[in-house]
């Protein structure tokens, strides 16, 4: 048997330069000892494995006598699988073979290379904890249970991929997230059918609702926002190798809600967040409520803002709608472009080719002077709801083309259409547009949508529900 499960994972595991297969002798015979050198740490194999194997007086009659008596290190079990094994060893894990038993023992000898927790680079923060999540899926869990000190806290894990064997880990406060949404969110990472994981976006188009540019699943780099839910009766998803948490369910009020919110003063996050909520709308409506004027409703226009507004677009050779599509376009291809190159330039660059390109544009008599005023607003407003710029610009060009064609009418329908398409979303069965648009009486005692609850208050559990 010996013999059969070494020749089985060498052939399995040829081709690898990184796969150490150091034999020793123990009083009972042979032992083979195999890890990868690059991910397993050789002092601790050395120190606790190899050294204690070599030097024991024990007979090695059987496993159970290995494992409590020779092997100094806490994490060890055994297997017949030999599969399994080729995992174990894979995963930083150091597998035993003695010539003299049957059966093989893995040991947990993982070497700890990681980031240091830092600042997260997308949740910034004027005032609160400045730790973020890296890519250690242990270090992530410990920085919950760090804020969690509770036995309800519980945290599943899963093996997904059926090639990477990637780790995964649920985490739930029993009593406050209700079971059928812990059991939907469990059952959909058990049967997620995919050959790799590498990031949490894998799991997250499981989840979300489909057909809809909206985001209905949660993300953040903060564990104190996954804390914060947790409480709340959520459930979070954390992925090894990624420092973005996923949590469920997920509401569109969130979009206009920031990390430091609950470490400010209450009243000026409730002025931050009426900030917010109008930059939203101005951002979707402005360009298209100008388009529709300028093409359907010039009467509405008072007078004097005609003649000015007349005199600065003659000689332009566009209608206004092509007008505003084209900077908008261009305005979106400068924000791409700052996207992809480093952050210290990047976005002083997107600012930059915007100035310029509007100036070019007004002095080649290509666009208007209140045109680029309009698309300036736009651009400012869009920025201040960074979470949701994957949706702004789609809103603000089909509005634009609505208005272009049916004027405010146009205008009215599109709305109508986002209304009911919000509302007609869900997030792992819980409507996606609360607190409204639903009759359930737990919706409205939490208090933190559009004002900022009373910190006493917004830990409760919003979600819990008697069980059917």
């Amino acid at each position: 048997m010996y013999k059969e499960n070494l020749k089985y994972i060498k052939d399995k595991l040829k081709d690898n330069f990184d796969i150490q297969y150091r034999e020793v002798f123990c009083k009972n015979g042979l032992v083979t000892i195999i890890f990868s050198e690059n991910i397993s740490d050789n002092m601790f194999i050395s120190e606790y494995i190899i050294k204690p194997v070599m030097s024991t007086n024990i007979e090695c009659s059987d496993i159970n006598t290995v494992k409590t008596k020779i092997l100094q290190t806490n994490n060890v079990s055994d297997t017949n699988s030999l599969d399994d094994a080729l995992i174990h060893i894979l995963s930083g894990d150091v597998i035993i073979l003695f010539e003299c038993l049957e059966g093989m023992i893995y040991c947990d000898a993982k070497k700890t290379v990681q980031r240091a927790v830092d600042k997260p680079l997308n949740d910034p923060v004027i005032k609160g904890s400045q730790e973020g999540f890296n890519e250690s899926l242990n270090m992530n869990i410990g920085l919950i249970r760090k804020r969690i000190r509770n036995t309800k806290l519980k945290i599943l894990y899963f093996e997904v991929g059926k090639e990477s064997n990637t780790s995964v880990a649920m985490a739930y406060i029993e009593g406050k997230a209700e079971g059928s949404l812990v059991n939907t969110i469990k059952e959909k990472i058990s049967n997620l059918n995919v050959q790799f994981i590498l990031d949490t976006n894998y799991i997250e188009e499981e989840l979300k609702n489909k057909g809809t540019e909206l985001d209905t699943i949660g993300y953040t780099e903060k564990p104190d926002i996954v804390v914060s839910r947790l409480f709340e009766g959520r459930v979070a998803v954390l992925v090894d190798g990624c420092p973005t948490a996923l949590t469920a369910p997920c509401f569109f009020i969130e979009y206009f809600q920031a990390p430091d919110d609950y470490y400010l003063n209450k009243n000026v996050v409730d002025v931050l967040r009426i900030f917010r909520i109008m930059s939203f709308l101005i951002t979707i409506t402005l360009p298209a409520f100008y388009v529709a004027l300028f093409t359907h409703h010039f009467s509405l226009i008072p007078p004097t803002f005609v003649f000015k507004i007349s005199e600065a677009r003659a000689g332009v050779p566009f209608p206004t709608i092509v007008e505003v599509i084209i900077i908008l376009f261009f305005f979106e291809l400068a924000r791409e472009a700052g996207k992809r190159l480093p952050s210290n330039i990047g976005q002083p660059l997107s600012i930059v080719s915007a100035l310029i390109l509007g100036d070019a544009a007004i002095g080649a008599g290509l666009a208007s002077q209140g045109t680029i005023i309009i698309m300036g607003v736009y651009a400012i407003t869009s920025y201040i709801n960074p979470k949701i710029l994957t949706v702004t610009p789609i809103w603000s060009m089909i509005n634009v083309i609505m208005c272009g064609l049916f004027g405010l009418h146009g205008f009215y329908i599109f709305f109508i259409v986002v209304i009911a398409h919000i509302g007609s979303l869900d997030s792992c069965g819980y409507k996606y547009f609360w607190p409204f648009g639903t009759v359930h009486s737990y919706s409205f005692k939490h208090k933190d949508y559009l004002t900022r609850g009373r910190l006493s208050n917004i830990s409760d559990s919003i979600f819990r529900r008697k069980e059917k």
